[in-house]
């Protein structure tokens, strides 16, 4: 799948450290998390809470448990064939305002997918044609993916660990639907900021 997910990637070593903060009963205001001024991986603003809510801490908590089908909920998820050209995936992609599309072979068996980065990456620095480059040529073949009842924490860690960007999801064998990094909401972004704004201070303070 393609790299770049924001606004870092964790090194495997360190993946561990990433779940336990998330999971800590307070862990986004352990992290020093204020209010919803982090952004989301395209530089706008993500999902998130306003700072004055009296029930931060709460909402806080129990987006600890969430899973990630509850964030993809009412998705109108949309999909092309490994035969769809670049240009059909990429018309299709700005209509729908999404950033990936799962590309469904046969059976519905997900073949792969084809994200912004793909295209790109492997169309437009390459000098390909979108109109005659299928997407079999340039998709991310065989991708990662997790169930639509997988933590929002253990998702979480995958893209940041992978550095992926958007993250396909299944019910069974059958794809429902695609995390993205936009549909993560802003505490955690803000969370993993300060993170590795303190790491980074750590290490300097080591140097």
């Amino acid at each position: 799948m393609s790299a770049g997910c924001c606004p870092g990637a964790v090194p495997a070593g360190r993946r561990f450290l990433v779940l336990r903060v998330l999971s800590m009963p307070h862990g986004i205001q352990a992290a020093g998390v204020r209010g919803t001024a982090g952004a989301a991986c395209d530089g706008s603003r993500g999902r998130g809470r306003g700072a004055g809510d009296d029930n931060q801490t709460d909402e806080g908590q129990s987006m600890i448990y969430l899973s990630v089908g509850a964030l993809i909920r009412g998705q109108d998820m949309v999909s092309l064939n490994p035969e769809a050209t670049v240009q059909e995936a990429a018309t299709l992609m700005a209509a729908r305002r999404v950033g990936a599309i799962p590309v469904l072979g046969f059976g519905g068996h997900l073949a792969g997918i084809f994200t912004e980065r793909d295209l790109l990456n492997r169309v437009v620095a390459q000098g390909l044609s979108p109109e005659s480059v299928r997407l079999a040529q340039v998709m991310t073949p065989d991708p990662i993916t997790v169930g639509v009842g997988a933590s929002l924490v253990e998702s979480l860690a995958i893209m940041l660990e992978r550095r992926f960007r958007h993250l396909p999801l299944l019910e069974g064998e059958r794809v429902v639907g695609v995390l993205s990094c936009r549909d993560i909401p802003a505490d955690y972004w803000m969370m993993w900021q300060n993170w590795e704004a303190a790491q980074r201070k750590l290490m300097s303070a080591a140097a």
